[in-house]
């Protein structure tokens, strides 16, 4: 089930055309994929592209 949400959670977060709602995608999906440890979460790789595509 959680695998399912997180498909349609990234699926969602390429379709958004708002950076707000993509972040709030984006912080569910970590979320979901329990990147809670404590320690600040490293960037994936798609977080790397969108943070190129900004500047």
């Amino acid at each position: 089930m959680k695998n399912v949400e997180i498909e349609q959670l990234t699926v969602a977060m390429r379709e958004a055309t708002d950076k707000r709602l993509y972040e709030r995608f984006l912080a569910v999906r970590l979320r979901l994929e329990d990147h809670s440890s404590g320690q600040p979460p490293k960037l994936t790789e798609e977080q790397r592209h969108a943070q190129t595509d900004e500047l």
